[in-house]
């Protein structure tokens, strides 16, 4: 679990090209609480390594949340991607 007391949660993954992000977290009752695109090419929808901070979740309730990831390359192939992120506070 994160401790948002402390520090924000850095969501980092890998992407074997540039493409189109969509992240959404969603609480367990399936509320979105956060979403966010990123354009291809940019920071955090690059080839390679990325690192994006979700700065709102020092504003959400201890607990668990699901992070869904999608990416949609220039060809227009999706790749899509869950986690589980747990909240301390």
């Amino acid at each position: 679990p994160c401790d948002v007391r402390r520090s924000m949660v850095n969501i980092s993954y890998v992407l074997n090209q540039d493409m189109d992000i969509k992240f959404r977290i969603f609480d367990l009752a399936g509320n979105m609480v956060y979403e966010n695109s990123i354009n291809s090419g940019t920071e955090g929808a690059q080839m390679g390594p990325n690192f994006v901070e979700w700065k709102e979740s020092k504003n959400v309730a201890s607990g668990m949340y699901i992070l869904l990831i999608e990416g949609r390359t220039s060809d227009g192939a999706v790749v899509k991607k869950k986690w589980k992120i747990g909240i301390v506070k």
